[in-house]
């Protein structure tokens, strides 16, 4: 059971991370708490065991919480990508658009260098 709960533990410090790099290549102050909205919202599906983190169903969430903005899914994918890589979860939607895996670029960042953050 211990290694359950530090496979678990680890999975979830991993995330945190991932999403802290999301945040520090942000510029903007709304696109940071979108990031750190959508990370607890992926947070809550991997700890509840859904693991889906498919644009309808995280979307869903999105609503109840009552944000008034929209987001779009094509700024915030890389999130829920990878947590569905991460956690052998589901995300029903198109792949990004780059060719590398998300676990790749955030955990072997010498191999997959981050681009430019763009304006």
């Amino acid at each position: 059971m211990p290694k359950i709960a530090n496979a678990k533990n680890k999975i979830l410090a991993d995330m945190d991370s991932v999403c802290e790099k999301l945040v520090a290549h942000s510029h903007w102050a709304r696109k940071k708490k979108n990031y750190r909205i959508l990370h607890e919202l992926c947070r809550a599906e991997y700890e509840c065991g859904n693991r889906d983190y498919s644009f309808s169903n995280l979307g869903v969430e999105w609503k109840r919480l009552g944000d008034s903005k929209a987001i779009s899914w094509d700024t915030y994918i890389e999130l829920p990508q990878t947590w569905a890589e991460v956690t052998d979860g589901i995300l029903i939607s198109r792949p990004c658009k780059s060719p590398e895996t998300l676990m790749n670029r955030w955990f072997a960042p010498e191999i997959f260098p981050m681009e430019s953050p763009r304006n």
